[in-house]
């Protein structure tokens, strides 16, 4: 699977490279007039300069005079905006409009860039942006703006962050199809949820990270939809990411106090979500107000991370290379972008006034340890269970026929005597097997035997357990049947013994054959006896029949 999403991402990088592909550009972050919480700015350049954190009916304007030379053909001017309101004027005329109606609505306006085509002639005109911020502690700077090819912009932005891309599609790719693969494996062995936890992971954040560094909008050019699903893969992030170490806690050695703190914290998780969403759709609480508390849940799956890993070593358990790598880098590049990303915003700002998370490369590392770590154990685990599954069958198989052996028989006849529904037991003899031995030898003995534990298997119902006591003698245990359904059963081996042994030129298949039912008798082996008595009172009229 990974050797697949490399190669459609390989082409990727190689034919988006941007020296292939040029877009003139010019750029408007300096020379700007501004007019910020009331105080007037001038000649700012606006990627380097911070304001007051801005807050919730604030209203930034930035004022410029263009260059009077035409620079760009099909001019499109690059517009961030934060959850902002924004309108463009061209000579003070109004040419551009985003997101009044939601503001006057009271709903969310989300961030990123807004595209917003000039007309030809609008070098030497004066351009005014004006934004009205509609959420508390929504920024405090802005990225610089510019005058774009509107023809090549797209193709050069695409080029440029093609790296990014390409980490991030293998991400949301590698987390759909694992999920597909890991619902489907669940059926037959839940093992297979921990490959879920890392799949759902996986797809979060590269939405995540597709989202935060703008690339959405590849997709995508509704900035409310792209804030939607931002912030609802930020705060699914921790789920799956906690509920990888659910089988861990139930380990001995774990203290109660791990385990009480394991399940809150999950809850809680699960809690924000909810109530982040319900009160999103009910137009209440916007969807950022939520962060600084999502936050805290992180720094608190970081701690329980580092809790386990102290028990563990504890305990004395071998920590696997994979998960060892894979949760190291998460827990320290998790909180290296939780407090790069809290310092920025409220003390240093950022580079050049916005943030990129580098998170999709760290997690590309993460993932690939997390899926390599749960790949060893599922080897481990597989040779496990084909070994068990071959002790087993030495247990409870009969090498030479294939049939149960006496202890599964034994077995079978317990758990039927300590239940209650009713059974039927059959007890046979297969005749002439000394005179095959004698006169053929003992491989054609053999083949005898094997032939009609084949004719066993075929007459009687799955559901009934066929067995090899020993020698020539064979049973079978057949539940909820009544002496209609054993005559046919018994009526259909002698049919299918007949017809094979028309088809073999040495053999001749036989065998005597006595039943008994759990209504006869209240132990299990005394139905069994009764069956052998009247298997042998068979045999001695089969003997008396051939004289």
């Amino acid at each position: 699977m990974l050797a697949v999403l490399l190669g459609l991402l390989i082409p990727l990088l190689y034919f988006t490279d941007e020296r292939f592909i040029e877009c003139p550009t010019e750029p408007l972050d300096e020379g700007w007039d501004a007019s910020v919480h009331q105080k007037e700015y001038h000649d700012i350049t606006v990627s380097k300069t911070l304001f007051e954190m801005c807050n919730k009916g604030d209203v930034l304007t930035f004022t410029r005079k263009l260059s009077s030379d035409i620079r760009v053909q099909n001019p499109v001017l690059q517009c961030y905006s934060v959850h902002s309101v924004v309108e463009v004027f061209l000579d003070g005329e109004l040419i551009y409009s985003y997101g009044k109606e939601y503001y006057e609505n009271g709903q969310l306006l989300g961030y990123g860039m807004n595209y917003i085509q000039l007309p030809e002639d609008y070098a030497g005109k004066e351009l005014k942006i004006v934004y009205t911020v509609s959420e508390n502690n929504a920024f405090e700077g802005l990225p610089g703006f510019a005058i774009a090819d509107g023809h090549s912009m797209v193709q050069h932005a695409l080029a440029s962050g093609r790296v990014g891309l390409a980490s991030n599609l293998f991400l949301i790719m590698f987390g759909v199809i694992g999920m597909v693969l890991s619902l489907c494996m669940l059926f037959n062995n839940p093992v297979f949820m921990r490959t879920f936890c890392i799949s759902v992971f996986s797809l979060l954040i590269g939405c995540w990270t597709l989202c935060n560094n703008d690339m959405i909008t590849f997709f995508v050019q509704n900035l409310s939809i792209k804030v939607y699903f931002e912030y609802l893969s930020f705060y699914l992030l921790p789920i799956p990411f906690t509920c990888y170490f659910r089988e861990n806690i139930k380990k001995d050695g774990v203290p109660k106090k791990l385990r009480v703190f394991f399940w809150t914290l999950l809850a809680a998780e699960l809690a924000l979500v909810v109530f982040a969403v319900l009160l999103q759709a009910l137009n209440l609480v916007h969807l950022p107000v939520w962060i600084g508390l999502d936050h805290i849940l992180v720094i608190g799956v970081a701690v329980f991370v580092v809790c386990i890993a102290v028990v563990n070593y504890r305990e004395n358990r071998r920590l696997d290379p994979g998960i060892t790598i894979g949760f190291g880098l998460t827990v320290i590049m998790g909180m290296f972008e939780l407090v790069r990303y809290n310092l920025s915003k409220y003390l240093t700002g950022f580079t050049n006034n916005k943030y990129d998370s580098t998170l999709s490369f760290a997690a590309l590392v993460i993932v690939i340890a997390l899926f390599a770590d749960f790949g060893s154990k599922i080897t481990k685990n597989l040779y496990r269970e084909a070994q068990n599954k071959v002790l087993q069958k030495m247990a409870y198989v009969d090498e030479l026929t294939t049939l149960a052996n006496r202890r599964k028989c034994d077995e079978v006849m317990m758990q039927l005597q300590d239940g209650q529904e009713g059974y039927a037991i059959v007890s046979m003899d297969m005749n002439l097997l000394k005179y095959i031995n004698d006169t053929y030898g003992h491989e054609m003995g053999d083949y005898a035997l094997q032939q009609f534990a084949q004719v066993l298997k075929t007459v009687f119902p799955a559901s009934a357990t066929v067995g090899r006591m020993g020698g020539d003698e064979f049973i079978a245990i057949v539940p909820n049947a009544d002496s209609a359904e054993i005559d046919r059963y018994v009526e259909n081996m002698q049919q299918e013994m007949q017809l094979r042994s028309q088809k073999e030129d040495s053999i001749t298949l036989s065998a005597a054959y006595g039943c008994a039912f759990s209504s006869e008798r209240k132990d299990a082996h005394a139905v069994y006896s009764l069956a052998d008595e009247r298997m042998y009172e068979c045999k001695r009229a089969m003997k008396m029949g051939r004289r």
